[in-house]
């Protein structure tokens, strides 16, 4: 079956003489809506050279939509690079110094997609972490039903995520934190999918964490 398209094939079928069609099958039953899922992710860690941040690009196909959620040490935010739409982002200069930022971008021709993108800040040598994942089933001409943005909680006993409101069934919830220096961070369990589990940089000790949640 494919992952993209839903098509099968069915293959080891050998025929005696003319094939005949005696019999198929209906439904009357409503065509289910199809819901939000991850075609593939990756993960990456690293230091920025020349103020760049080098993003390895997960598995695409034609009208798949790339999501990007990236934090670094120190507060210059990272550009909104060419063809992608930014979220949010956010440089934090209350307390300690960080920046986070999350992104999307449609891609409409998978074949002309690099493996890479290079997002770039006005900061070199900074510790960085990011997850990038490409996404199936996504209403391309309106991506991002709604978003509340990255806040900042300095000290929290239970960090927890803005409520937000949709009414699109269907749809794929994230929800971030980027952690100063902590990588004993408990995500939440249920109904909540780990996509990124205390993702330390290699320098700093900031961890990157995301769950997902489909909703019905």
């Amino acid at each position: 079956c494919d992952a993209a398209t839903g098509a099968y094939e069915v293959t080891g079928v050998t025929y005696v003489g003319e094939p005949v069609i005696t019999a198929y099958l209906a439904s009357d039953a409503a065509s289910p809506e199809a819901t939000v899922a991850v075609l593939d992710e990756r993960t990456g860690t690293g230091i920025t050279t020349g103020n760049d941040m080098v993003v390895n690009r997960p598995d695409v196909v034609d009208g798949s939509l790339l999501v990007l959620i990236a934090g670094k040490d120190d507060d210059p935010v990272f550009n909104t690079l060419a063809g992608w739409t930014q979220i949010d982002s956010l440089g934090n200069t209350a307390g300690d110094d960080l920046a986070n930022g999350a992104w999307y971008k449609v891609v409409t021709d998978a074949s002309t997609e690099p493996l890479t993108y290079t997002f770039t800040a006005t900061d070199t040598t900074e510790a960085y972490s990011y997850w990038i994942g490409s996404l199936l089933n996504v209403d391309i001409s309106d991506p991002l039903a709604t978003s509340t943005g990255w806040s900042t909680l300095i000290n929290p006993v239970d960090a927890a995520a803005p409520s937000l409101t949709t009414t699109n069934d269907g749809s794929l919830v994230f929800a971030a934190a980027y952690v100063f220096a902590n990588s004993a961070i408990e995500l939440p369990l249920g109904s909540w999918n780990t996509e990124v589990d205390n993702l330390v940089d290699p320098s700093s000790g900031h961890s990157l964490n995301i769950s997902s949640k489909t909703l019905p």
